[in-house]
């Protein structure tokens, strides 16, 4: 251990590695947030009915960072080796898992919104705004999956600045379109609860676009055909 830190290469490369990922994984948090903070301006029923809505996303997030955590482990030995074919072959398997871990939580909360909100709060006016942000955030988590597959990979293979930059676009558009989609703002209409799950679901879409189009344009290692994926 006295070895580690005093070997002054060894803690620049960690920081150099660490410090993204820690601070990425900080905006992945902070995205669902953001919606929280914005609606605090509409009363408390809707900050009660956005908080237990990302109750459920917290509970998808665990599964992603699971998964995640998995992957990024066997791809990092297979990084080691510099074997791409194997990369892309545990991207394929994670991407399995978290789509449909994502699509099964996706379909429970856009089917039986009010019944997952009831679980949580008894108040009327609270499961009838949960429920309406819920229904609609809901369609953001396969868009998160496929973000997190790509990203935890990615971040084996040692870039841990794109995943990074991506979710400080998608932060940064999030927490502009609530401004302007909950309050009111830039001329947009007032939409409230519903017009914060509009936004979170369009940030992170602009997201993954933007993530998978730096990827296979720069040809990275996790720029992987469908074939290879199913490898």
């Amino acid at each position: 251990m006295k070895f580690l830190f005093s070997d002054k290469k060894f803690l620049n490369t960690m920081l150099k590695l660490a410090a993204p990922i820690m601070l990425q994984n900080l905006i992945f948090s902070s995205l669902n947030l953001v919606d929280g903070v914005m609606i605090g301006q509409l009363g408390e029923s809707a900050v009660a009915a956005v908080g237990i809505a990302n109750q459920i996303f917290f509970l998808v997030s665990l599964l992603f960072f699971g998964i995640g955590s998995g992957s990024a482990i066997f791809a990092a030995q297979y990084w080691g080796r510099k074997d791409t074919e194997r990369i892309q072959s545990v991207l394929g398997l994670s991407l399995l898992m978290s789509i449909s871990g994502a699509v099964l939580f996706s379909l429970v909360a856009i089917l039986l919104p009010v019944q997952v909100i009831s679980i949580y709060s008894k108040d009327p006016t609270v499961i009838s705004q949960g429920s309406v942000y819920l229904q609609i955030v809901a369609f953001s988590y396969v868009v998160t999956a496929i973000t997190n597959s790509f990203a935890f990979v990615l971040r084996s293979t040692e870039n841990v600045k794109l995943p990074l930059l991506t979710s400080v676009v998608a932060l940064s558009l999030n927490t502009l379109m609530n401004y302007g989609l909950v309050l009111g703002n830039f001329g947009l209409p007032a939409l409230g609860v519903k017009g914060a799950a509009i936004a979170t679901i369009i940030s992170r879409l602009i997201e993954v676009v933007l993530l998978l189009q730096i990827i296979y344009r720069r040809k990275l290692p996790v720029a992987a055909k469908l074939p290879d994926l199913l490898n």
